[in-house]
């Protein structure tokens, strides 16, 4: 069965959303979520795009490699995508290195940390 329902909720979005963004009915993406009908392959790939998945997650499949090529940076990026205030970085991070994901993220922290002063 595939997995388009449960990655759909991760990411906070309604059947309606999912349906606007691929211009269908949320009756179209029920059908699919329940496995009712086959996801076709052009549709498949957007919602692989949007969520920043494979299409072999979508569809429930076991997979050796993933989205990210280096290993360290997918588990840097797992890491920020529980994080909200990291949702930008890890949306970005696929294509940086994770010296650069380091950088970056130890840059945000310390903007965390600063103190805020009121004028």
């Amino acid at each position: 069965m595939n997995r388009l329902r449960e990655i759909r909720k991760q990411h906070d979005e309604t059947q309606q959303d999912v349906a606007n963004f691929l211009n269908l009915t949320p009756k179209a993406i029920s059908f699919y979520e329940k496995g009712e009908r086959d996801i076709p392959n052009a549709t498949l790939q957007k919602l692989a795009d949007h969520f920043h998945v494979t299409t072999d997650e979508i569809l429930g499949r076991e997979t050796k490699g993933g989205y990210y090529v280096n290993a360290e940076t997918a588990k840097i990026a797992n890491e920020m995508k529980e994080r909200p205030e990291l949702k930008t970085l890890f949306d970005a991070s696929r294509k940086m290195t994770p010296e650069d994901i380091r950088e970056v993220n130890a840059l945000i922290n310390a903007k965390l940390q600063k103190p805020e002063y009121d004028d």
